[in-house]
């Protein structure tokens, strides 16, 4: 079974959101470190209730990005990190809410840094390419057969030679209890990223309870090689 992730074109545009929210509460804070105000704190509420209120009625204009609640987790944790600073100092004043909006346009709204005739090659542009991109090829395999074990880096190879652009991860993951199965798969040429096994932490304590030394030491390669990690490791690994 082969499971391929990608990810949303134009997922990066919320960094923009991110240094405007950022750049926002910093102008806010430095001015009145200064005693400068050019608004009244009801002034501010006031222009950031109409700006919500804008948003939200034009939603051909400000599309809300919806069904990706780790990407609001993501910038919300940066936002509160953010208000967490002694420097923020009305966070009692004003309403901070959060809201991406799920738009290729939005990177170009405080001026134009990608127009219509550059930048026209590259894959992650909405204008270049609509179709989906590829993230990662997992190979999944319940055990590593002897005559099969191979098969997941024949796969890594075909996709190696046959790709158009950057090569995505291409990574296995496995329950096989046989460390050696799983060397003969994880010990190579690197043409599979990593082996990921769905219980390494039990498997490392069952060969260490056994006393089987070959296996302990082969594990003890794989996982100091970075060649084999626990299922845990993947998402954080996908995020690169």
């Amino acid at each position: 079974m082969k499971l391929a992730l990608h990810p949303k074109r134009g997922s990066f545009r919320k960094s923009y959101r991110i240094a405007l929210l950022v750049f926002s509460l910093c102008a806010l804070s430095c001015a009145g470190g200064l005693g400068i105000n050019l608004f009244s704190d009801a002034d501010d509420v006031k222009l950031g209730t109409e700006l919500d209120q804008e948003i939200r009625t034009h939603p051909e204009q400000y599309p809300l990005l919806e069904g990706r609640p780790e990407v609001k987790d993501y910038v919300e944790e940066i936002t509160h990190k953010v208000l967490s600073s002694p420097d923020v100092k009305k966070k009692g004043i004003y309403v901070y809410q959060l809201e991406i909006i799920d738009d290729d346009s939005t990177i170009n709204a405080a001026g134009e840094l990608l127009d219509q005739v550059h930048a026209r090659h590259c894959s992650l542009r909405s204008i270049n390419n609509q179709r989906p991109i590829l993230h990662a090829s997992i190979s999944c395999k319940w055990t590593l057969r002897s005559d099969r074990a191979q098969n997941a880096r024949s796969e890594a190879l075909n996709l190696i030679r046959n790709r158009k652009g950057r090569l995505p991860h291409v990574m296995v993951v496995t329950g096989e209890p046989t460390p050696g199965r799983i060397a003969s798969l994880a010990l190579g040429t690197g043409d599979i990223d990593c082996i990921y096994h769905f219980a390494l932490p039990e498997l490392v304590a069952t060969v260490g309870d056994l006393l089987i030394k070959n296996a302990i030491r082969q594990l003890d390669t794989m996982i100091q090689g970075r060649r084999l990690r626990d299922i845990s490791d993947l998402p954080l690994d996908l995020v690169i």
